[in-house]
């Protein structure tokens, strides 16, 4: 009977079309038709594009609150008709073709998208389908997300996840980037979300040692009660990482290889030494001081005129350049029933658009679970990155924005040098520069003499029991430990701003740098039961309980010197300059939290 009713009430629609269409003919429509859902229930605002190659012909109409549509005076021709609608699967009829004079009428039924609602989600703790899910959960689409190659899984969630604002901290190749959820939290604290990387929950890890290629899900829970289960560390959100398992199967072995090349789309229109100087001495019309525009540039015989012809520098094409950015993966995964497990590793190699600027990952992982029994199950999961990170940050401005990166890129004089007639581009500063009060240097050499390196070995472990006390009650105990190891370098020596004596800094220091070592280790043990169980046909609960335990040390050693007499050792010559205070220094802390934990689901 439920079947029936339906088919009547299409039925009485398509011949009310039928009885109506010597109206239609009045009005000159050529097509028209009624969109209903698999129950015959027409549907109002569904959108209806028909087209046809031959002519390149397009034309689109929504339906009426009737969930009638209608195309009028058609040209003779084959047409494709396109019917799309959220929450329905997109209908598509190809060939329909239409004589002139011709009133047709057709009865479209589209189909809701139901797989969707039954998509598991990975929940604090467990798995819910969508439907079932009384938080706020978002499902990222990886397999659109990894079309494009990112460095890290961080950069490809902007902009796919509604509430999700994901932003760079200066562009650098390999910096950090920050991830708010629903907007700030705290003003003085931090709004970092919590990440839990296959099961191990983490603050603010470095997730540039997770290759992209290798996550199989990522789900974003965002309000109270999505997130409620992890405590006070959920307040701003969760992240969920879920990294790839082997599959059923005979081995496959995979490679993936990508090529791309980036650059700076847009620079700043720049003076040319004519406008450079004659702005110089309308800003100081000084004519008897020979330090003032005047005296520097409009001597020896120069007027302004002179400087229509002069040679330029374009200092931003010698700064910046077209950068490429290269990535492989090699992975062997299979199994069988018993036994599933991938191994994989990956290079990444990314320069940066700025000059002396790189980022490099080298990563390698190994899964594997085991069906032991029928009750028993494990499973371990291993990975090891080492990341590296070269170059100066542009925003990096030793507290005073004039000696930033870009300024002197920007503020440089474009002309050669007005004393001595070589090119500026091979001094280190301008002779018309009052070092006492202007921080420009030329950018390319102190870009080119500065180090800044960082070093970064991480390491991570997973693993698990699982025990089937009886087929609707599991016992899980896992831990994990994740260690990292950070050494970062920095080095100033006469050729950059902060390591020459005439400057502000090198007056103070000198040649100098530092070099510190900060380590992470973290570990967790986690003991959870859950019951699944079935009541009927209609009703299921879930229940989750447990008892979790994490704890960490974080260890801080650093030591810099400055005046080194001996700068062509670089960092290895820091034992015979003067030790910096503010750089020698050995920290530690310690951390451990306990917790219980419980959730319910019933449907």
């Amino acid at each position: 009977m439920s079947k029936t009713l339906p088919l009547l009430f299409r039925s009485c629609w398509l011949l009310l079309l039928l009885l109506s269409q010597p109206a239609w003919s009045q009005d000159k429509s050529a097509i028209k038709g009624l969109v209903t859902d698999e129950k015959g229930t027409p549907l109002p605002g569904v959108s209806v594009e028909i087209s046809n190659r031959s002519d390149k012909f397009k034309a689109t109409t929504v339906t009426t609150e009737n969930g009638i549509f209608t195309f009028k005076t058609l040209a003779e021709n084959t047409y494709t008709l396109t019917f799309s609608y959220i929450g329905f699967s997109k209908k598509v009829i190809t060939n329909y073709a239409y004589k002139k004079g011709e009133s047709l009428s057709m009865s479209v039924e589209m189909s809701p998208i139901a797989s969707n609602l039954n998509d598991v989600m990975i929940v604090g703790y467990g798995t819910v389908k969508k439907k079932d899910l009384t938080g706020s959960v978002e499902k990222v689409n990886i397999k659109d997300a990894t079309k494009a190659p990112v460095r890290s899984f961080e950069e490809f969630l902007a902009g796919r996840v509604a509430g999700v604002q994901v932003s760079s901290v200066d562009g650098q190749p390999g910096s950090t980037v920050n991830i708010v959820i629903r907007g700030n939290n705290s003003i003085s604290q931090d709004n970092s979300p919590l990440f839990v990387i296959d099961g191990f929950p983490i603050e603010n890890p470095d997730n540039n040692s997770i290759n992209p290629d290798e996550i199989e899900a990522i789900e974003v829970l965002k309000d109270a009660s999505a997130t409620a289960i992890y405590g006070a560390r959920g307040a701003n959100g969760v992240i969920l990482v879920t990294t790839k398992k082997g599959n059923l199967g005979k081995p496959v072995l995979n490679f993936t290889t990508s090529l791309g090349w980036q650059e700076n789309l847009k620079t700043m229109d720049m003076m040319t030494p004519y406008e450079f100087v004659k702005y110089q001495i309308e800003r100081d019309g000084n004519t008897t001081d020979t330090t003032s525009p005047t005296g520097v540039y409009l001597s020896n015989g120069r007027t302004l005129d002179s400087y229509k012809s002069y040679p330029a520098i374009d200092w931003q094409s010698m700064m910046f350049r077209t950068a490429p950015i290269r990535s492989n993966t090699l992975s062997l995964s299979g199994g069988n029933a018993m036994t599933r497990y991938l191994i994989s590793g990956s290079a990444f190699n990314q320069d940066g658009t700025i000059i002396n600027s790189n980022y490099k990952r080298y990563q390698g992982r190994v899964n594997l679970d085991q069906q032991i029994n029928t009750k028993l199950k494990t499973g371990i999961n291993v990975n090891y990155s080492y990341l590296s990170r070269s170059g100066i940050s542009p925003s990096e401005s030793g507290n005073n924005a004039a000696t930033t990166l870009l300024y002197s890129v920007f503020g440089s004089a474009p002309l050669t040098s007005p004393k001595n007639g070589t090119g500026l581009e091979d001094e280190l500063f301008d002779p018309s520069v009052d070092l006492t009060s202007d921080y420009r240097i030329n950018p390319i050499i102190n870009q080119q003499n500065l180090v800044r390196r960082n070093i970064s070995k991480i390491f991570s472990a997973n693993a698990y029991v699982e025990y089937l006390l009886r087929p609707d009650l599991v016992l899980r105990v896992t831990g994990g430990v994740n260690n990292s190891a950070v050494r970062t370098e920095s080095l100033n020596n006469s050729n950059t701003l902060y390591g020459n004596k005439r400057t502000t800094w090198g007056a103070s220091y000198g040649p100098n740098g530092s070099i510190s070592f900060i380590g992470n280790d973290s570990w967790l043990n986690e003991n959870t039961l859950s019951w699944n169980k079935k009541i009927g046909t209609a009703h299921t609960f879930n229940v989750v309980g447990g008892m979790t335990e994490q704890g960490g040390k974080t260890s801080t050693y650093g030591f810099g010197a400055f005046n080194l007499p001996n700068e062509s050792l670089g960092l290895s010559g820091l034992e015979e300059g003067s030790p910096l205070p503010n750089a020698t220094r050995a920290a530690s802390s310690q951390w451990n939290m306990v917790s219980f934990l419980g959730r319910v689901n019933y449907n």
